[in-house]
């Protein structure tokens, strides 16, 4: 019994957390909700909160001791995401449990995690371009 009531308080916070129903999170999370809740295509509860760039979610998720290094079915992790997507208020709060939880590789993931935002800004010309053109 007390299984069923736990899943079912983990998809209440999966559904919080993609709706953006910051009291609601508080309210499971403060009940003992599992934080490590999973969809069905392996999202947990912070990565649906990244995807939607619900900052204040991430907040609280993060302050209760959520993953950002999970890993969904698609290998996408809240860290990658929130890079990908360029949510950088996010990646600002995840950085020190980044550093804390794995001291000797923050650099490598914080490069990796920002590699896409990289990508998608303009680069500057160098000054051989710019005699070029």
């Amino acid at each position: 019994m007390a299984e069923a009531a736990d899943a079912d308080a983990g998809v209440r916070l999966l559904q919080a957390a993609a709706s953006g129903d910051l009291q609601e999170i508080r309210r499971l999370l403060a009940a003992g909700a599992p934080i490590d809740t999973r969809d069905g295509q392996g999202r947990t509860v912070l990565l649906l909160a990244v995807d939607a760039n619900h900052v204040e979610i991430a907040k609280a998720l993060l302050d209760a001791g959520a993953s950002v290094n999970a890993q969904a079915e698609n290998l996408d992790t809240p860290w990658l995401l929130a890079g990908a997507r360029g949510h950088t208020e996010i990646i600002a709060m995840m950085l020190p449990r980044t550093v804390r939880s794995r001291p000797n590789r923050c650099r490598h993931v914080s490069q990796r995690a920002l590699h896409p935002v990289r990508r998608r800004s303009p680069r500057p010309r160098h000054r051989k371009d710019q005699n070029r053109g």
